[in-house]
């Protein structure tokens, strides 16, 4: 990991860096390590942030890692207002380069990103830091029962996306949607993410989610498909493909 010449950045990619190894800690059953780097990881995030706000800096792409970093370790309650903040900042603030997540970093994020890395081809997914505040934010959400304020939230992230969004924008309203019990208009939103380029029709993840979604719509199952293909995401294993 390179580490640019500011403080700001240092500490964001040390963070990080530090999440990445939590999370290895966690997979490996070292919860003694684990508890250390998360410690660390929180530390220098809060530390960024401190410092981009007497910067005067929105630091969205940090704020919707950090953002990313609670949710991923079950600190949803506290991930709700640092993922508002985000929302609710004008779209023109975004910064244009995004965010990028690769196969290293993969272990830190929710089950639903982390396939999407493993469905590129180069293991390489850019992402829409403020839809990815969207997405974590509805997830957040959900996961504390505030269900009437994630379908607000879902609401408004449909009405952020247009048509020269990216894919992915595509598919994180997908899952949203799906979280919300709102299958067709998920598989439309999945339909919209298709890219043909990016993989075969037969394993290209944005075909399989529109299919389970109108699948489980048909059955009448709002809380989605059936774990045999089709179970909506609610735990790492169901969408870790390793």
């Amino acid at each position: 990991m390179r580490f640019a010449p500011d403080n700001t950045s240092n500490q964001h990619n040390l963070a990080c860096m530090y999440h990445v190894r939590a999370q290895h800690a966690k997979e490996a059953g070292n919860d003694d390590i684990y508890n250390k780097m998360i410690g660390l990881a929180e530390k220098n995030f809060q530390q960024a942030i401190s410092q981009n706000k007497k910067d005067g800096k929105p630091g969205i792409g940090l704020s919707a890692e950090y953002g990313n970093f609670l949710c991923r370790n079950g600190r949803w309650a506290d991930a709700i207002p640092v993922l508002k903040g985000i929302v609710e900042l004008p779209k023109s603030t975004e910064d244009a380069s995004g965010l990028i997540y690769n196969q290293m970093e993969m272990t830190t994020l929710l089950e639903e990103i982390k396939a999407e890395v493993k469905n590129t081809k180069d293991r390489s997914l850019p992402v829409s830091q403020r839809h990815f505040a969207f997405y974590l934010l509805t997830r957040a959400l959900k996961e504390t029962g505030e269900d009437e304020k994630a379908e607000k939230i879902v609401s408004d992230f449909q009405a952020d996306v247009n048509s020269g969004d990216k894919r992915l924008s595509w598919s994180l309203l997908g899952y949203s949607l799906w979280r919300t019990g709102r299958l067709q208009e998920a598989s439309a939103a999945f339909m919209r993410a298709f890219d043909n380029e990016r993989s075969s029709p037969a394993d290209d993840l944005a075909r399989q989610n529109c299919a389970a979604c109108l699948v489980s719509a048909n059955l009448n199952k709002p809380d989605g498909p059936t774990e045999e293909g089709a179970s909506k995401p609610t735990d790492e294993d169901n969408f870790d493909l390793d």
